[in-house]
């Protein structure tokens, strides 16, 4: 694992949250696992939170709320 791997899954997640008719459940473990992703960066010593993993998360966010 490394940044572009965590930050890839982290994106995924945010895009599965953007699609509709996503059942709030789902989403809510999207953002959950995300998290724990975020955790896993935190704690490996061979990788290092970055401005892309911060993007990843925040997009997550922004597309769980669905602003459009």
């Amino acid at each position: 694992m490394n940044n572009y791997v965590y930050n890839g899954l982290i994106r995924t997640y945010a895009g599965a949250a953007g699609l509709r008719n996503v059942k709030e459940e789902h989403i809510d473990l999207y953002i959950k696992d995300s998290w724990e992703l975020f955790r896993q960066v935190e704690n490996d010593p061979n990788c290092e939170v970055n401005i892309h993993i911060l993007n990843s998360m925040l997009l997550l966010h922004c597309n769980a709320l669905r602003i459009d």
